[in-house]
């Protein structure tokens, strides 16, 4: 199994493969405070390597201080169990993992400024490395007690590398990319959601070089710092990795546990 260690050192970031930071989101309204949250979910997902169990952890920071800035640190491992397609009978474990840095400057009621990076490999979907760093608005389109409704559309550049199936070459490139994503909220009561959030992600030059991912998931609070999660993730890359589906989803469940001071 290929180890990495991701070291961040630039600021500020959304996904390549894509990591979905809205159901992450906490209150934006707090100041001069901290927020944990840490998420462990288990699942199945049709990707590359056929359908396979996996499970992931997920660890998040979040600081506001001067009413309106917010720094948010978020980092996770997955892992992957499955036998290979046309291979052998021996099952094979591999893993994705991401760091991801981001930034929030409240400009105004209904428009926040974002700046992001982002650090990631993929083995399953032969993404050997993966860089993002960007910046753009933010807006509040409804925001009610029960629910909200939020549109992003930033710039993004992207540096990676990609094995290439069957041999030891790797290919690189360098991307500027739109990130624009949609992301509504609904709480029917004090104890349960239900979340959607849709990124697309076209190549700025070639339109039709896109990502888009979709997630629907509900929510239950189990307790005050405790929820239950089930939601599903589908991903349609136009230009995947040589022998990579270009159309992956999962169903996933997870528990999540927060604190705030």
């Amino acid at each position: 199994m290929k180890k990495i260690i991701l070291l961040l050192f630039v600021p500020f970031i959304l996904e390549g493969q894509i990591v979905n930071i809205e159901k992450e989101r906490l209150a934006d309204s707090l100041s001069n405070h901290w927020a944990f949250n840490a998420e462990f979910g288990f699942g199945l997902s049709n990707n590359s390597a056929g359908r396979n169990i996996n499970g992931s952890g997920e660890l998040r920071i979040d600081y506001y201080f001067k009413e309106k800035n917010k720094l948010m640190l978020m980092g996770a491992l997955g892992v992957n169990r499955f036998k290979a397609i046309g291979g052998d009978d021996v099952t094979q474990i591999e893993n994705n993992q991401f760091v991801h840095l981001r930034y929030n400057r409240t400009i105004t009621n209904w428009l926040v400024w974002e700046a992001f990076s982002q650090a990631q490999i993929n083995e399953v979907e032969l993404v050997l490395f993966r860089w993002l760093i960007g910046t753009g608005p933010r807006f509040k389109i409804l925001d009610k007690e029960k629910g909200y409704i939020y549109f992003g559309t930033l710039y993004m550049y992207e540096k990676s590398g990609e094995e290439i199936n069957g041999s030891e070459s790797i290919e690189k490139y360098n991307h500027h990319r739109l990130s624009s994503y949609l992301s509504m909220y609904y709480a029917f009561n004090k104890n349960t959601a239900i979340s959607h959030v849709t990124y697309a992600q076209p190549r700025l030059d070639q339109f039709n070089d896109i990502r888009i991912s979709t997630e629907t998931g509900i929510e239950f609070k189990l307790f005050k710092k405790l929820k239950w999660r089930t939601y599903f993730y589908c991903v349609y890359d136009s230009r995947p990795p040589e022998s990579v589906l270009d159309l992956r989803y999962q169903l996933k469940n997870s528990i999540s546990f927060s604190l705030g001071n």
